[in-house]
């Protein structure tokens, strides 16, 4: 199961730093999308590697900005803000969740 996780931030890169280093330390793997409301997180960026993407600020238009670059092959997104700090098996267990209990899509019915 591929799961995304989907940041939206504006001017907080320590807020971000930590959130950033949470995701590197999950037990399970994911994708990571960064959007930006200014231009504060570019630098902190460079260091984790992660897809980074600029938008005008706005919670909501962040977050459909990054809907944009979720790869199509992704089961699950994960949206959390920049001050977020996730236990490291939170990928982890949002998996074992989704997978425990398989739903049928509007496709296979």
């Amino acid at each position: 199961m591929k799961v995304a996780v989907v940041i939206v931030t504006k001017d907080r890169p320590d807020d971000l730093r930590r959130c950033l280093e949470s995701i590197q330390q999950q037990t399970a793997s994911c994708d990571c999308i960064v959007v930006d409301g200014s231009t504060t997180a570019k630098t902190v960026l460079q260091q984790f590697g992660y897809s980074y993407y600029q938008s005008q600020p706005g919670i909501t238009r962040q977050r459909n900005v990054a809907r944009q670059y979720v790869r199509t092959d992704t089961d699950v997104v994960v949206y959390c803000d920049d001050d977020t700090v996730l236990p490291p098996d939170t990928v982890a267990k949002v998996i074992d969740a989704f997978a425990s209990k398989p739903r049928k899509t509007r496709k296979e019915e």
